[in-house]
């Protein structure tokens, strides 16, 4: 339940190794609710996996190759997240790599408080989607921001749900494999992470780890010696 995940959210930061600061109650407040919407949609979204795939619903999206996928006219970027996202919106589970997807799933989180504490903001942040997408690394400097790092890491097991999360494959030859360098995903809150592939199947750390951990049996070479898996 929400009351549940914002619970477990607030304890999570509360125990934090490090100091979580806002400047004001409002931002703070804010800040539970952008978790909360992103768990949530995390946990909901289902995709199939395909690092080269380039499908969205037409009926919100345009592509380009300068501009990445834009929306169309009249279209509610929320609307356009939820159909990519969700199949119970259209029926169809559309071609994603993990970390794309997991740039929509931020973003949904974002612009869905936003919508109802922000409105001019989320004009903004549509008008700008109209023209072309913010993504990769201009997305990671724009909205998010990385908690430990590679020399003072945060603890193992400590994470906070509405987290974007980075396995690394630790494997040298299966993460020369394009889409299998490691996994993104969110921690959703009940010692779970989301499952982008199948949703009703979620993660735990072990169940996860132990996945990539595989990978290493399923390296392969096609008929033009490339690496697959």
């Amino acid at each position: 339940q929400n009351d549940d995940l914002e619970r477990e959210i607030l304890l999570a930061m509360a125990r934090s190794p490090i100091a979580f600061t806002f400047p004001n109650l409002a931002e703070f407040e804010s800040a539970l609710r952008i978790r909360r919407h992103t768990a949530r949609a995390a946990a909901k979204a289902t995709l199939s996996f395909d690092t080269q795939g380039l499908e969205r619903p037409t009926d919100c999206w345009t592509y380009h190759t300068s501009t990445s996928f834009t929306l169309l006219p009249g279209v509610s970027l929320i609307t356009a997240l939820r159909k990519t996202l969700h199949p119970e919106q259209t029926g169809l589970a559309y071609s994603f790599s993990c970390y794309r997807a997991s740039e929509y799933v931020q973003l949904l989180g974002l612009v869905e408080d936003l919508h109802e504490h922000n409105p001019g903001l989320l004009e903004r942040i549509e008008a700008r989607w109209r023209h072309r997408a913010i993504m990769s690394d201009e997305f990671h400097q724009v909205f998010m921001h990385e908690f430990g790092t590679i020399d003072a890491p945060l603890p193992a097991q400590y994470y906070v749900p509405g987290d974007r999360v980075w396995f690394r494959n630790p494997d040298e030859p299966s993460s020369d494999v394009y889409g299998y360098e490691g996994s993104w995903l969110f921690y959703i809150g009940d010692g779970k992470f989301n499952n982008f592939w199948n949703s009703a199947e979620p993660y735990t750390l072990t169940d996860k780890c132990l996945e990539i951990y595989h990978w290493r049996h399923g390296v392969a070479r096609d008929a033009r010696g490339t690496l697959t898996m």
